[in-house]
């Protein structure tokens, strides 16, 4: 037997990996509540493709401090215009923390088909 194993030979439990039979015990955690948005917010568009700024199908998605998703002109020019706070929530969301997001395109759908045919 190897010295290094600490195990010993009758132990066959496996705490770790895809063949784990015991899984370790998490609390469950809920999703944190999204942020309060400003009162002068009427509604948000029901369509979740749609900028809720413009109202059209978002163009180069962003997302705000807040999570909330917009055209990324849109929410450039709103911060610059409004000392870099978000224009749902009103938290501040400094252009530099903004984040792309990718999404992906019909023209994206047909290169991966062709790159696997």
């Amino acid at each position: 037997s190897d010295t290094n194993d600490i195990r010993s030979a009758d132990d066959t439990s496996n705490n770790y990996g895809p063949n784990a039979t015991t899984s370790p015990k998490m609390p469950s955690i809920p999703p944190p509540q999204p942020p309060k948005l400003l009162p002068s917010v009427r509604s948000l568009p029901n369509d979740k493709s749609l900028c809720p700024l413009c109202r059209r199908i978002r163009v180069n998605p962003v997302a705000s401090t807040s999570g909330h998703v917009f055209c990324h002109r849109c929410l450039v020019m709103h911060i610059r215009e409004h000392d870099g706070r978000c224009p749902l929530t009103g938290l501040p969301c400094p252009e530099s923390r903004i984040v792309r997001i990718y999404e992906p395109t019909e023209s994206m759908d047909h290169r991966s088909v062709e790159e696997n045919s």
